[in-house]
């Protein structure tokens, strides 16, 4: 399978050629920067926009749920936001083409996006454990929002684009993505 294929299709979607003159200088500089972007860009926004949904739904979570049935709500709504992004981006991508998708081409759109669903495998074995331990459902959910809180901090920690370089921008990112999950907490307390 090509490099292309196992990756995004946003940038091929982006490189594909179109009728209007405006839209051949854009694809143009798309194509330049298309390798950069070329595996890694949906599935590193996936797993991102996966701990942000889990923290949504762990804040938005009603405290009279047993901890177990919000694990289980928690897979559900990443599931279903995984299936609709993966149609949007199956659908661009057809349109974008002009043609219907490969196999290989089709498998890679599902393949890019489960990294949102993978990104709630953390904190929904964390809510199991914590539902086996009998740990009431308030705790539950704010030790869950706390290990998301983490997770957020490595995750800017990681896409930082100063190329693992210690320093005040790479700190600031983690610090930055660490307070999406800091403003999840905010809003649960806002809510219950």
């Amino acid at each position: 399978m090509s490099r292309s294929l196992a990756g995004c299709h946003d940038a091929e979607v982006a490189a594909e050629p179109v009728d209007s003159p405006a839209s051949e200088s854009v694809s143009t500089s798309t194509t330049d920067t298309a390798p950069s972007h070329d595996g890694g860009l949906r599935r590193r926004a996936a797993y991102f926009y996966g701990l942000i949904v889990c923290g949504a739904v762990l804040a938005a979570d009603p405290e009279d749920v047993r901890v177990w049935v919000l694990g289980v709500a928690l897979v559900g709504t990443v599931l279903v936001y995984w299936v609709a992004e993966t149609y949007v981006h199956w659908v661009a991508a057809r349109s974008s083409h002009r043609r219907s998708l490969t196999r290989a081409e089709s498998w890679a759109t599902i393949a890019d996006g489960f990294l949102l669903v993978l990104a709630c495998a953390v904190p929904t074995v964390v809510l199991f454990i914590e539902a086996v331990a009998g740990i009431s459902t308030p705790t539950a959910v704010q030790v869950a929002l706390i290990v998301n809180v983490i997770l957020l901090v490595g995750v800017g920690w990681r896409m930082n684009p100063s190329q693992r370089q210690l320093g005040w921008r790479r700190i600031c990112y983690a610090l930055a993505t660490g307070l999406l999950g800091v403003a999840m907490i905010g809003l649960k307390t806002l809510l219950h």
